[in-house]
C-alpha cells in the first residue's frame, strides 16, 4: 500500500511557528534526537505526553547503560532532558492525535486542538504494555492490577503478589518486588525464560520468589480488589487458584502507532516500517526507538536511533533547502 502526500494549500488557520524538527515522544530515542538536532542548530521541539525520559523512568535500577554501573531510570531520563535543553531543544507536554503533510510542511494536531508545524518529524512515541485480555484485568486495573512495579510496588509491602511474564522487565520487576512483598510468584507460559541469565540468576537467589511454569492466566479474581489468579498448566491442563493481592503484568508491548495508520507504512504487527537509517516512505518523516520495526529494543538502540534520525533530518533539510 502506497501513501501519497497531499498537495494542498497550507491553511491560513494553521499559521504558527515552523519548527525544523518536531520530535513526537520524549523517551530515550526522542531526547537523544533532540540532543543531536540541537547540536546541529535546528529549531527543535519535543512533544511528550507524560514524563521526559519515557518508560525507563519507571525502573528503579538501570544497570546496562554504558559507563554507569547503576542509576535510577528517573535520574537517567532527567540527565538526558537537561543535556538536550542545554543545546537549545525545547520540551512541551501534549498528545499528538493526527498528522498530515501538505506540500513540504507537516501539520501535527494535538488532542487539545492545537496544531504544530514542522519541516521534519521524528516519531519516537514508543510502545505501551500489552494486555493479557483475561477476565478481571480491566475490572481490577488500579485495584490490584498494575503494569509498573516501581510505581505501585510500595502498596504491597508484606503482601503476596504475582508477576506475569518471562522477559527481562518481568524478572527485574520481580526482583524489585521481592524486597517489598512477602512472596512474589512469577507466572510464565513457558518453562524457559527470555530474560538474560544474570537477571534470572538474581531472581532465583531470592528466597521469596517462586516460579510457576508453564502456566497461563485464565482470570484475575476478586471482589472490590484483585485477590487472586486462576491458572492453567499448559502441559497437564490442570487449573489451580493462586492467592495474591497484586498482579503485575508484563505480557509484551504494542507500538503507539494508531494515529499513523493511514499516513505512513506500518508492518503487519503495527510498528513503523523503517530501516537502520530511520527513514520511512514519507520523505522528512523518521521513526526512532521502540516504535520502529527492529530486532533489539534497549536504551542503547533507542539512543542510537535518535541520533541517526536527527542527522537524517538535518540532511533532509539541507537537501530540500
Amino acid at each position: 500500500m502506497e501513501y501519497e502526500t497531499k498537495t494542498q494549500t497550507v491553511p491560513e488557520t494553521s499559521a504558527g511557528e515552523l519548527y525544523g524538527v518536531l520530535i513526537i515522544g520524549g523517551g530515550f530515542a526522542g531526547l537523544t534526537a533532540a540532543l543531536y538536532a540541537g547540536r546541529s542548530g535546528l529549531n527543535t521541539l519535543v512533544l511528550e505526553p507524560q514524563i521526559p525520559g519515557g518508560a525507563i523512568t519507571a525502573s528503579e535500577l538501570v544497570e546496562n547503560w554504558p559507563t554507569r554501573l547503576s542509576l535510577s531510570g528517573l535520574e537517567l531520563g532527567a540527565l538526558l532532558q537537561k543535556q538536550a535543553e542545554t543545546v537549545g531543544a525545547r520540551l512541551d507536554f501534549g498528545i499528538a492525535a493526527r498528522i498530515n503533510k501538505i506540500e513540504n510542511v507537516f501539520f501535527t494536531t494535538l488532542d487539545s486542538g492545537k496544531t504544530l508545524q514542522s519541516k521534519t518529524v521524528v516519531y519516537a512515541a514508543g510502545v505501551s504494555p500489552r494486555r493479557l485480555g483475561v477476565p478481571g484485568e480491566q475490572e481490577f486495573r488500579g485495584r490490584g492490577v498494575s503494569y509498573c512495579a516501581t510505581c505501585d510496588g510500595p502498596f504491597y509491602k508484606n503482601k503476596n503478589v504475582a508477576v506475569i511474564g518471562g522477559g527481562n522487565t518481568a524478572i527485574q520487576e520481580a526482583v524489585y518486588l521481592s524486597s517489598l512483598a512477602k512472596t512474589v510468584t512469577v507466572v510464565h507460559r513457558r518453562a524457559a525464560f527470555r530474560a538474560e541469565k544474570i537477571i534470572l540468576d538474581r531472581a532465583r537467589s531470592r528466597s521469596n520468589i517462586v516460579f510457576k511454569t508453564p502456566c497461563t492466566v485464565e482470570a484475575i479474581t476478586g471482589a472490590e480488589n484483585a485477590a487472586g489468579l486462576r491458572l492453567r498448566n499448559v502441559l497437564s491442563g490442570e487449573t489451580e487458584s493462586l492467592s495474591c493481592a497484586g498482579v503485575f503484568i508484563y505480557a509484551g508491548i504494542e507500538p503507539n502507532t494508531r494515529m499513523l495508520k493511514d499516513f505512513v507504512r506500518l508492518t503487519a504487527d503495527g510498528f513503523v516500517a523503517a530501516g537502520e537509517d530511520t527513514r520511512t516512505n514519507v520523505p522528512g518523516f523518521f521513526a526512532a526507538g521502540d516504535v520502529r520495526s527492529k530486532e533489539l529494543r534497549q536504551l542503547v538502540t533507542a539512543a542510537a536511533d535518535g541520533a541517526v534520525a536527527a542527522v537524517q533530518a538535518a540532511h533532509y533539510l539541507e537537501n530540500s533547502a
